[in-house]
């Protein structure tokens, strides 16, 4: 008889700790303020070899793309025109 109340009672626990543990859920708290900024990095390298170009040319369907598109096409302007 001792056993029967100690499962009975063990059965009683999880049940309990089950229904507490399924209520819903509460909204979001307020968002934390923000933090401070990090340090400045060292500058970069100076660039070599002229400026940069960008260039979109419409791509037919194809390999490259089977629907089509836009191709974009980029690179260095090697003689500064």
């Amino acid at each position: 008889m001792g056993m029967e109340r100690v499962r009975i009672a063990a059965v009683a626990v999880l049940l309990a700790s089950l229904l507490a543990c399924g209520g819903p859920s509460g909204g979001d708290g307020a968002s934390g303020s923000n933090g401070a900024n990090g340090v400045n990095g060292a500058n970069g390298a100076s660039g070599s070899g002229g400026n940069p170009l960008v260039r979109t040319d419409a791509e037919a369907a194809g390999k490259n793309c089977p629907q089509g598109g836009w191709a974009v096409r980029v690179g260095l302007d090697a003689n500064q025109s």
